[in-house]
């Protein structure tokens, strides 16, 4: 499935619990068609993610990437919270500067 069909159903289920909401429903019937589709997307993207954050530790080891920047790039996949970026971010200077 290509990236722009994801998001058009993103968007059409998007559009559906809004239209839900507002007419102060609280439940919604999802077929079972776009809830495959759903939970195949959701398993793509942890797949994928998982991929991005062996290649960054692979990356970081090897020196492709400095530390600050596979912190940066951890944080953007959501394997960092913000204080964990800002402590990394700080080490890695602190690193830096003492050599």
């Amino acid at each position: 499935m290509s990236r722009a069909y994801y998001d058009q159903i993103a968007a059409e289920w998007r559009a559906a619990v809004e239209a839900v909401r507002a007419s102060g429903g609280d439940a919604i019937t999802i077929p079972v068609s776009p809830l495959v589709l759903i939970l195949h997307g959701y398993e793509q993207l942890s797949k994928d993610r998982e991929a991005g954050l062996a290649w960054i530790t692979s990356a970081a080891e090897s020196g492709y990437l400095d530390n600050t920047a596979a912190a940066h790039a951890r944080h953007a996949l959501g394997d960092l919270g913000d204080e964990q970026l800002a402590a990394e971010v700080r080490a890695a200077s602190q690193h830096q500067e003492g050599q």
